[in-house]
């Protein structure tokens, strides 16, 4: 099987739906941020973007609502996240297609275990830090053994600094970065879910939530 694979120089939405139209393209990847620009530009609808069947999208969480956005422009297409990381050889776990868990980032691709801890390394049932291990992660940092210490551990599991849950089908859920993380009177607020509530409001083009010590 023969499949031709189209990049674009830049990110543009009228390139992207003119690539799609013209070659008939049916898979893509695109980062959250072109998932809402392409979900609230009004001019994608001058296109046949019929062909496109699947979109993935990573780097970065895509709530439900900005999911749903997209599809409600471009209907049909089946929109699935997946999560992953340099340290992992990229991909750590992907949505199934006929298991689209809302807002998960989808389960352990074959050969992966995870684990999720708490601020001491104990394992738990809440949310906590992401451990992962397989064949795919790396052995450590070159020429940089004490910062491969502290990131992978005596059994083998590398420390992500990414918070998670893992329901009870195996869907991971990734909340945020620990070091990213805002507490304020004693809750811990991620960025993310912040951003994610301000792109709900249709006057927000986009969003970013930071946290500046004064």
């Amino acid at each position: 099987m023969k499949a031709a694979i189209y990049v674009l120089q830049r990110s543009k939405n009228l390139l992207f739906c003119e690539a799609v139209q013209k070659y008939r393209i049916t898979f893509t990847y695109v980062v959250p941020p072109i998932l809402l620009s392409l979900a609230r530009d009004r001019a994608v609808d001058r296109y046949d973007l019929s062909s496109l069947e699947a979109v993935l999208t990573g780097a970065a969480p895509a709530g439900p609502d900005l999911i749903q956005q997209f599809q409600e422009r471009l209907k049909g297409v089946v929109v699935k996240q997946a999560y992953g990381l340099t340290e992992g050889s990229g991909i750590i776990c992907v949505q199934r297609e006929k298991d689209l868990a809302k807002g998960s980032a989808g389960v352990l691709v074959p050969g992966i275990q995870a684990r999720v801890v708490d601020e001491k390394g104990n394992g738990f049932d809440s949310r906590g830090e992401l451990l992962v291990k397989g064949p795919n992660i790396m052995k450590g940092y070159l020429n940089r053994p004490e910062e491969t210490a502290r990131c992978i551990d005596s059994n083998g599991y590398y420390h992500t600094g990414d918070k998670a849950m893992i329901d009870e089908s195996g869907h991971i859920f990734i909340v945020d970065r620990i070091k990213e993380l805002i507490k304020y009177k004693g809750f811990q607020v991620a960025p993310a879910a912040l951003e994610d509530l301000l792109l709900k409001h249709t006057d927000v083009a986009d969003s970013a939530v930071l946290f500046i010590m004064i």
